[in-house]
């Protein structure tokens, strides 16, 4: 990553049709699952969701409507996101090794 006046700034390795950019080439690709365990333990889906949805895509409702909309996604999720006391956020993670020749 390269920084410009302290923000961070991803450089496109590659564009749309798959050509190098940057002078870069792609050696090695990685797409795979990072369950990231949230904190709070039963309360860590809420807590997420009103960090990342609560202001955003959930903001049009009301209070007590955006704590039912938590309620319901949290019901949907269980199965697949509660293992043994903790929310995990199902994360995913692209790892990229790429070489830049002389």
């Amino acid at each position: 990553m390269a920084k410009e006046a302290g923000v961070k700034k991803i450089v496109a390795l590659m564009d749309y049709e798959g050509n190098p950019r940057q002078g870069f080439r792609v050696v090695f690709a990685s797409h795979f699952d990072r369950p990231t365990p949230l904190a709070d333990g039963e309360n860590g889906i809420f807590h997420w969701l009103s960090g990342f949805a609560g202001e955003s895509f959930l903001s049009s409702f009301r209070g007590d409507e955006r704590q039912q909309m938590y309620e319901k996604i949290a019901d949907r999720a269980m199965p697949s996101l509660f293992r043994e006391g903790v929310w995990h956020a199902d994360y995913k993670r692209i790892r990229v090794v790429a070489v830049k020749p002389a």
